[in-house]
């Protein structure tokens, strides 16, 4: 007798509590939060406004970024990286002896210095900013409160996170609602199935498919030979007329490219005789 082996029902995922949202909407209502947040320990929450506000930092207790010592080093290396790379072309590598110049010299080599310098002191603070906003962050959750949309207009929110030590879903909750918000409210982490949209994955295939056609021609067109001729787009551009070296050309009847000068004419900047005294100013022509 065969038995039959039931499949484990999937259940769907519960909801989790990522943090609250408290709502002001005066700018010094928001500060003043701040400091008390500051001040009562916490450590994973976050300011949002529509604008950028002077003294925001102090009053979240935010200590000086380490962005700038990330760009000095940066671009110290890219200076260090300069000038050894040039002492070995021209010092060890390939070196050059001229009229008993010095194989290396650092006036020589200062713009190439100063060039990687800028480069890797730029990718050091793009890629440092980046990294340090821990970004790119395409969602958050707090995206989908209908409240929040207006931190881009009017209103001023701080956001606090279930992963501080302090938080507490009673605790944390009553202590925003101390500060004297307009409202507070939590957000929850999404529980929809994390698979790629039907539409979206048809989409990104015929992309696909079709970045891969030009490679792909060239490819074969590369490899095969052909007894037709090629089309040719722009035929004005393929087939225009000009003068091959050491070779005759048909657009003119003497097969030469040259044209000679036409009598009883002076080209246009060549009229400096110096038997003519209009040129050099001697005399006026009315």
């Amino acid at each position: 007798m065969a038995t039959t082996i039931e499949q484990p029902v999937k259940t769907k995922a519960e909801p989790e509590l990522l943090g609250f949202l408290a709502e002001f909407d005066d700018p010094n209502a928001l500060i003043e939060a701040s400091k008390k947040v500051r001040d009562a320990g916490y450590r994973n929450w976050d300011t949002h406004t529509p604008f950028p506000l002077h003294g925001i930092d102090e009053a979240m207790g935010i200590k000086w970024t380490i962005l700038p010592w990330i760009v000095a080093c940066c671009g110290l290396m890219g200076g260090t990286i300069a000038v050894g790379m040039q002492y070995w072309m021209n010092a060890v590598d390939y070196p050059f002896l001229i009229s008993g110049k010095p194989l290396f010299s650092i006036p020589a080599c200062i713009p190439i210095i100063f060039e990687l310098s800028v480069l890797l002191a730029a990718f050091g603070a793009f890629f440092g900013m980046l990294g340090l906003n821990q970004l790119p962050k395409l969602y958050n959750p707090m995206f989908k409160s209908e409240a929040f949309r207006r931190v881009t207009n009017d209103r001023f929110f701080i956001s606090m996170d279930a992963k501080d030590p302090k938080f507490s879903e009673i605790d944390t909750g009553e202590f925003l609602k101390s500060l004297n918000p307009t409202h507070v409210e939590e957000f929850w982490s999404d529980v929809e199935s994390p698979k790629l949209p039907r539409n979206l994955k048809l989409a990104l295939s015929i992309v696909g498919v079709l970045m891969i056609m030009p490679p792909a021609l060239v490819a074969y067109k590369r490899s095969t030979t052909t007894n037709t001729p090629r089309i040719h787009i722009v035929p004005d551009m393929d087939f225009q007329p000009y003068l091959k070296t050491q070779n005759t050309t048909n657009v003119f009847p003497d097969g030469r490219e040259i044209r000679p000068k036409v009598k009883g004419t002076i080209p246009r900047g060549q009229f400096k005789d110096d038997n003519i005294p209009f040129y050099y100013g001697l005399k006026y022509l009315p």
